[in-house]
């Protein structure tokens, strides 16, 4: 039988402790809820969800991963600070062309949010291995899912 985290272990999202696999799948389906909440908020920077949280992988502990597609890095911080929302600047590791101008990452209710910021061009650019996914899929995937019981 799996054992139990201890509560102090327990992430902010509301998640609660049945079994680990009963548990992941809803820990999955709140960052995706709020995968999908970042989206939409930022929807003028035609955001893609990537990582864990979309291949199905993420656990309670994990973040949410969020490519962006702006003219400018400072566009997106300008649109956040105007909308009230605080962020950190997070390490580039820009080591290529083609990786991203800046990454930021924000707090969004309790749920550490990761985003890349590309320039429009790379919108069409697929990395091999990487997977995207907009809006819409998310929502498939939630109703997918189905409603949390």
């Amino acid at each position: 039988m799996p054992r139990r985290k201890p509560a102090a272990l327990r992430p902010a999202i509301a998640c609660p402790v049945f079994f680990e696999e009963d548990e992941q799948q809803v820990c999955l389906r709140a960052l995706r809820e709020t995968a999908l909440e970042v989206m939409e908020f930022l929807a003028d920077f035609r955001p893609y969800l990537t990582g864990a949280v979309l291949d199905g992988t993420a656990d309670c502990h994990a973040g949410v991963e969020i490519e962006l597609f702006a003219d400018s890095a400072k566009e997106v911080e300008i649109s956040l600070l105007s909308r009230g929302i605080s962020y950190e600047p997070a390490d580039n590791g820009r080591q290529s062309t083609h990786g991203p101008e800046a990454r930021l990452r924000l707090d969004w209710n309790g749920v550490t949010v990761r985003i890349s910021i590309f320039p429009p061009i790379a919108e069409r650019r697929q990395r091999r291995g990487h997977s995207r996914a907009r809006t819409g899929r998310v929502e498939a995937l939630l109703s997918a899912e189905g409603a949390p019981e």
